[in-house]
């Protein structure tokens, strides 16, 4: 649910770029590491929801690398424009509930492993 009202805000200021251009059109980031690797955190978050049977250790990697990968825009200074940079931006409310659903994805997996954990 987080996921999708990130979506629908601001996932940075200045520019007001809303979550789903960015998701849209991040693809063309890749060759810049602080606009690529954060949108690769979108398809190894959706791989993780695929992955249903895989084993529980195996998703929290997944997410925990989702998290390192997302946590690099905020380093991200300007959104690349077809005549180069493009004005200062900051962090919106939209990256932020991004990154907070990839963050409540690893507590749920990890609650989940300490519960089976304790019934050993």
């Amino acid at each position: 649910m987080l996921y999708v009202l990130a979506l629908c805000t601001p996932a940075f200021y200045t520019s007001d770029y809303y979550g789903i251009f960015v998701l849209a059109l991040g693809w063309l980031g890749i060759p810049d590491p602080w606009m690529g690797l954060p949108w690769l955190a979108n398809i190894i978050y959706f791989l993780n929801l695929i992955l249903r049977k895989a084993r529980l250790k195996v998703k929290m990697m997944l997410s925990i690398l989702t998290l390192i990968c997302s946590s690099l825009v905020l380093g991200l200074s300007h959104i690349p424009q077809l005549d180069g940079y493009g004005d200062p931006v900051t962090v919106g409310f939209g990256a932020l509930f991004w990154f907070l659903s990839f963050a409540i994805l690893l507590a749920g997996q990890w609650l989940q492993w300490k519960g089976a954990r304790s019934a050993i």
